[in-house]
């Protein structure tokens, strides 16, 4: 094979990859971030200032550094269930002495 196809070839391959890498569309672990977990107050924030903007749920995923599915999800579970939607109840439960 020419050596010039080869090269090019190779070029495009890395050009692809870390343009996935960089678009998000390559799962895997540089492509993906933990997220950060919200407080309560935070969660309900978020909530409040989607639902006082139309419902635009990534303009405050973006604002708030969240995801666009945890903001679709907490709206839901407030709109579900209220303020108390919105509480992790995840983890153990406090041991009363």
């Amino acid at each position: 094979m020419n050596e010039s196809v080869k090269f090019w070839g190779k070029s495009y391959k890395n050009t692809v990859t870390l343009g996935m890498i960089k678009s998000g569309r390559m799962k895997g672990d540089l492509a993906m971030e933990r997220g950060r977990r919200a407080t309560l107050e935070e969660r309900i924030a978020i909530v409040k200032y989607t639902l006082a903007h139309e419902n635009n749920y990534q303009q405050a995923a973006d604002r708030f550094n969240v995801s666009y599915p945890q903001v679709y999800t907490w709206v839901r579970k407030y709109r579900q269930s209220g303020m108390e939607g919105l509480v992790d109840h995840r983890g153990r439960p406090k041991q009363v002495k």
